[in-house]
């Protein structure tokens, strides 16, 4: 009897539990009806997956938290659109947007201080600024608009270090001048660093240098700097490091628009349009400048044949980008034509370029897929002249045609391996085909020709690993194998009076180069992190510098077609402090070029001095930096950069260059900037400070010491409408920025007003 008691007592029970889950299962039809599965993935601004990111999804008055995987995925059963979903992650700043029943979200994190800004140039694969063992600077796009000069490798020069081959800027120096230097390595024309833009090289392809006017301001979201060898990821001319130029990702209808007038006849407009044409995002940007310049050669040594140095450009791009569930594709188009007066009436140069791009960005394996195509078409001219000593008579004495050609492709694959490694690895390619097609000049009269050129092949892989060992230690190490060739090089001249000819082949020549890196972060307290690397790298000598001679005033320099690889070997190591509102970086650094290449005097006399490139033993350049960039109250923001580099030839075959500094490289050089963004008014003033530097290997030919300070001033009108005036050269100072030997002055003081338009937005 008491068995069956028990178990009438048991079914019963059971059936007030069914009784119950069954009016819960009632109550709970309309909520499940509508609830669905939502799954999605955090990355940051880089497109690098976030792990360890806590997703909170709160419906119908109830949340609930997960936290993404080591590939940044997280998922939720049962959510009922539309609901609020919240992401937190460290270093980042939280994220809340709504979510209407999409099958899947990507939200993207921004950092949440200066030390957690993602920046991509230092590993290829968008790590967080205080993960980065190298020295690298990051100017964000209000910086970029703030600065008072028009040309960005005048906003390039607050990087500590970074100068062109002469302090001259970009709107007034011969293209092939504007080659980059940084950590006071010097330049000889080519750079010795590359410049990217979107990951497509803007290096020249035959001689090295930049076009900085390729871009328009408008279409650009930031600027990177990483300064210390870089060939262990990007290959040969990544020696003293890499200049990226950031493009700005518009994604929806936006219209930004930049237009100014100005001294000297200046008349400058830069615009980028975004807009959608069925599922391509469209991005169209052009900039054009007209600049009368101004006469570059004192007056106390001007003659008659002394003429403005003048400078007109336009360029376009024109690009298309898809979105697809794992990733992105886009192909674009660039056309670019620039004509100048380099500073008299028979010298001139002009360049026509045509490039298309075409690359994606992917989801594949657990990772990120990056690949890039290019290819460029480019035509320049040139002409030299012989000035009389009173310059007030000249004649032609050179004209150059060089066409070049270059096709390239690189991919890079990287992948988060847990929480704590970051694998990428990549290959890359890139050929060139050019010759300089010159007409020789006699009092003017033709005299005969030379033709000299050939092909280069380049083919590199790397591989780089970041793992962290501690919650305090990162290393970073990576390794790449580099091969290239010259190959099909010749040189044939032709002289009119006797009708002599020669066809001079030029051997084919092979090498390769390894180059490592590795690097520590280590966090000593929240605020305060040790950074050190070691790193090699190389710079295998251009078309230009083996086959294609140049004059430049009275100064002729000759190619080489003997030029070996310049190699370096560098170490560096530093302190951060800070986070925002505050934040510093001081590091020391050594680097040593073996086999540098210079211009080696070779002959003086009063009417020409004859150079040859040549590598003239090693270069040792050993220093300091500093960089400080402070947010102060009431939206000040303050930026120093400071650099002491003593850098000087340690070893060479002609004893009389032992000990003296490299060309073009000062001891000392500062800048300051000091930018207010207020409600309605913003303001900017930087000044520069360069001690003395040589313009030649033989440290005859001083450049003094000069200060330069640069203002701008802007109010807003609304939210769209933003007029400004900038100066340049605030003090009208005078400095030097060459001498070849003629001395040659840079920028006098220049005014310029202008208005800034935005609609829309940009992502």
């Amino acid at each position: 009897m008491k068995n069956r008691r028990e178990l009438a007592s048991l079914t019963k029970v059971r059936a007030a539990v069914h009784l119950t889950l069954a009016w819960i299962f009632l109550l709970a039809l309309p909520a499940m009806a509508g609830a669905q599965v939502l799954r999605g993935t955090v990355v940051d601004s880089s497109g690098l997956v976030v792990p360890n990111a806590e997703v909170t999804a709160k419906s119908n008055g109830s949340a609930s938290s997960i936290r993404t995987v080591s590939n940044g995925e997280f998922e939720f059963n049962h959510v009922t659109p539309p609901a609020d979903i919240t992401i937190h992650a460290n270093g980042f700043t939280p994220v809340t947007l709504t979510w209407k029943g999409e099958p899947s979200v990507t939200i993207t994190l921004k950092p949440g201080s200066v030390q957690q800004e993602i920046v991509v140039t230092a590993t290829r694969t968008g790590t967080p600024l205080a993960d980065v063992p190298s020295s690298i600077s990051r100017l964000s796009s209000a910086q970029i608009a703030g600065s008072p000069p028009l040309e960005l490798d005048e906003i390039l020069r607050q990087v500590p270090g970074f100068s062109l081959f002469r302090r001259t800027n970009s709107r007034v120096a011969n293209p092939t001048t504007q080659g980059v230097s940084l950590r006071g390595l010097g330049a000889s024309g080519a750079s010795r660093a590359l410049v990217f833009f979107d990951d497509i090289p803007l290096n020249d392809p035959f001689g090295g240098w930049v076009y900085w006017d390729r871009v328009p301001v408008t279409d650009i979201a930031s600027l990177e700097a990483l300064r210390g060898g870089g060939s262990a990821l990007y290959g040969s001319g990544a020696l003293a490091g890499v200049v990226s130029v950031e493009r700005s990702d518009y994604r929806d209808r936006a219209l930004s628009l930049d237009l100014s007038e100005g001294q000297e006849g200046i008349s400058d407009g830069s615009a980028t349009l975004s807009d959608h044409l069925g599922p391509w995002d469209l991005n169209a940007s052009a900039q054009g400048l007209r600049s009368d310049g101004y006469i570059p050669v004192p007056s106390s040594v001007r003659g008659t044949v002394d003429t403005p140095a003048s400078l007109r450009y336009g360029t376009g791009r024109l690009l298309l980008d898809r979105q697809f569930t794992n990733g992105t594709a886009f192909i674009s188009g660039n056309l670019f034509n620039e004509s100048r007066n380099n500073g008299t009436a028979l010298q001139v140069n002009d360049t026509r370029l045509v490039e298309t791009n075409a690359g994606t960005n992917l989801a594949v394996g657990g990772g990120a897929l990056s690949l890039r195509t290019f290819l460029t078409f480019q035509h320049f001219d040139q002409t030299f002249s012989s000035i009389a000593a009173d310059r007030n008579s000249e004649s032609l004495v050179r004209s150059q045609a060089v066409p070049a050609q270059q096709f390239g492709f690189s991919a890079v694959w990287n992948r988060q391996l847990g929480q704590r490694n970051t694998f990428a690895g990549g290959v890359d390619f890139r050929r060139v085909t050019g010759h300089s097609a010159e007409e020789l000049f006699t009092r003017g009269n033709e005299t005969g020709t030379v033709d000299a050129g050939g092909r280069q092949r380049y083919f590199g892989a790397f591989l780089e690993d970041s793992l962290r060992i501690t919650s305090r230690l990162r290393l970073t190490a990576a390794t790449r194998v580099d091969t290239w060739k010259n190959y099909d090089a010749l040189s044939r001249s032709l002289t009119f009076a006797s009708g002599a000819s020669s066809l001079a082949p030029f051997a084919d020549r092979a090498n390769a180069a390894f180059s490592p890196s590795l690097g520590a972060v280590y966090q000593l307290t929240h605020l305060v992190a040790l950074t050190g690397s070691a790193y090699g790298a190389f710079r295998s000598p251009t078309l230009n510098e083996l086959y294609r001679s140049f004059r430049l005033g009275n100064t002729l320099t000759q190619a080489n077609d003997s030029l070996h690889p310049e190699r370096l070997r560098g170490a560096e190591g530093g302190v951060t402090v800070g986070s925002a509102p505050l934040f510093l970086r001081a590091t020391y650094f050594w680097n040593k070029i073996h086999d540098a290449v210079g211009n080696r005097t070779i002959s003086t006399t009063p009417a020409l001095i004859t150079r040859q490139r040549q590598n003239i033993g090693d270069i040792l350049a050993k220093g300091v930096e500093v960089e400080l960039e402070a947010h102060l109250p009431k939206h000040i923001v303050t930026r120093t950069a400071y650099e002491y580099s003593d850098s000087t030839v340690s070893r060479s075959l002609d004893s009389s260059l032992l000990g003296l500094r490299t060309p073009q490289v000062p001891l000392h050089s500062a800048s300051q900037s000091v930018m207010y963004i207020g409600r309605h008014w913003s303001g900017t003033v930087t000044g520069r400070y360069i001690t003395r530097q040589f313009d030649d290997d033989l440290n005859s030919f001083m450049l003094p010491s000069f200060f330069t300070a640069d203002m701008m001033l802007g109010w807003r009108i609304g939210s769209r409408v933003e007029p400004y005036v900038a100066c340049e050269n605030l003090f009208d100072r005078d400095y030097f920025t060459g001498r070849t030997p003629t001395p040659t002055l840079g920028q006098p003081r220049l005014v310029r007003g202008g208005v800034r338009l935005r609609l829309g937005s940009a992502r």
